[in-house]
């Protein structure tokens, strides 16, 4: 995966600052006995247990609310390896006429360059398929109808 503006990724670790919030929250707190408390603990213990399993999910939530607004900032972009067939379209009219040798050999060049599937004469439905011999002798004889 490639990203149209890496640069913002720089800001991922901001993704961190519920979590140091929900430390430092953690940190300040501090237990007191008392003994009139004992009774309510084993009721207090199964509330904050649900207590806790929420503000746990909100931390991941919040957490991956900023990561996802960080890497959409970044623009990912998928690089998919398909692979597409290739034609070259040669115009064979006559106002091409002029231009028809110089079109050759860049679909010559092309042909060299890449797998082309199909070399079509503009004038025809169908074209030549095959090898990469097969479309430059096809190439060589198209001439301007």
């Amino acid at each position: 995966m490639d990203f149209l503006s890496p640069g913002i990724l720089y800001f991922l670790p901001l993704a961190a600052i519920p979590i140091i919030i929900h430390l430092i929250t953690r940190l300040r707190l501090k237990r007191i006995p008392f003994s009139t408390l004992r009774f309510l603990e084993y009721e207090e213990r199964k509330r904050f247990y649900w207590l806790r399993l929420r503000e746990i999910l909100l931390l991941i939530a919040r957490t991956l609310l900023i990561t996802f607004f960080i890497f959409a900032f970044a623009r990912p972009v998928l690089k998919r390896a398909t692979y597409h067939d290739l034609v070259i379209v040669i115009d064979d009219s006559y106002s091409m006429e002029p231009f028809l040798p110089k079109a050759k050999g860049l679909a010559h060049d092309i042909i060299d360059r890449y797998e082309i599937e199909e070399v079509r004469r503009l004038s025809e439905r169908s074209g030549q398929r095959g090898a990469k011999s097969q479309l430059i002798k096809y190439l060589n004889k198209i001439e301007v109808s």
